[in-house]
């Protein structure tokens, strides 16, 4: 019996990074020629890599057309595993480069607003004091895009809002903490004047809202249906603190925080708790990775000190 083409052995040995960087590139470009130019070699180099790697695999990649090219569905397949492929060696090279500058281990993050603004510069500060020789990449970016670097294999972790792993099911999820919105505004608020406050009364007053299409913004949004009332009027859309801050300090704004602004670092100032009775149903924060990727030592070690930095900010302060 012949060997099959698509034995993985017989793969491993026939098909080079090289091929899979041509067909990404073809890929990406939609097209022989521009993918030529990328890669800044001539175009029948491309088409006979294209013609070659077709060849060994047994089946269509591409789909010809007068406008360029598309994926077959065996070109989809192939083309997102190369993804995973060159960015993991990618990430390999710079985790060797880093330790033949001294650095034993790098880390990839991607975090959102609510884990940067809360426990995450503690979790980082607490990696390097007690792991000096493991360096920290952090990138910042919504739940959509912190879910395709993750896919793609440009961060190893995501630090923050927990999405569905019913809806995403090659993901992983790790709780870290619960954390509710609470609603804040300045000191001296009409608000704060008499009994506690109503939602009623709050929406005598403009709001400051998460960004459209944020975790929070819909979580928000689903607690005044809940609650049987109407949307507040809102003007400014933004999930930066430094704006929410500057906006409700400075107004009769009221805004919508993170309860856990109130437990880690140094208390908002500019500011105080709104006690409401809405209560929103926000996704709790923790860690997310890919199901099926091997979790490296650095990682690892990243991802106790963020478990001990929530425990401590969460723990309750003792009394003298």
């Amino acid at each position: 019996m012949s060997e099959s083409v698509l034995e993985p052995r017989r793969l491993l040995r026939e098909i080079k990074i090289r091929d899979m960087r041509v067909a990404l590139a073809v890929a990406e470009h939609g097209g022989i020629l521009k993918a030529a130019e990328h890669l800044n070699v001539t175009q029948p180099t491309v088409t006979r890599c294209v013609q070659d790697l077709e060849a060994r695999l047994g089946v269509a990649l591409f789909r010809r057309t007068p406008r360029g090219v598309t994926l077959t569905p065996y070109g989809e397949a192939f083309i997102r595993r190369c993804r995973h492929i060159v960015a993991d060696v990618g990430m390999l090279g710079a985790e060797i480069d880093a330790m033949a500058h001294g650095i034993m281990g790098q880390v990839f993050v991607g975090a959102m607003p609510a884990a940067i603004n809360t426990f995450l510069p503690q979790a980082l500060l607490d990696l390097q004091r007690e792991y000096p020789d493991i360096s920290v990449s952090v990138r910042e970016g919504s739940e959509s895009d912190l879910i395709t670097g993750l896919r793609e294999r440009e961060i190893e972790i995501a630090v923050g809002r927990l999405l569905s792993e019913r809806e995403h099911p090659d993901l992983k999820n790790e709780i870290l903490l619960n954390d509710p919105l609470c609603f804040v505004v300045r000191p001296g608020h009409p608000l704060l004047s008499g009994d506690k406050p109503t939602v009623s009364e709050s929406l005598k007053y403009p709001w400051v809202f998460p960004t459209k299409n944020s975790l929070a913004h819909r979580a928000l949004e689903a607690a005044f249906r809940t609650s049987g009332h109407d949307l507040p009027k809102v003007a400014i859309y933004s999930t930066s603190i430094t704006c929410i801050s500057r906006v409700v300090s400075e107004s009769d704004y009221v805004g919508a925080l993170p309860e856990s602004m109130f437990h880690f670092g140094p208390p908002p100032i500019g500011f105080v708790y709104l006690d409401m009775d809405l209560a929103s149903t926000l996704s709790p924060i923790g860690m997310t990775k890919l199901r099926d990727r091997e979790t490296l030592p650095s990682t690892r070690r990243f991802e106790d000190a963020l478990r001990r930095a929530c425990r401590q900010g969460t723990e309750p302060a003792s009394s003298s």
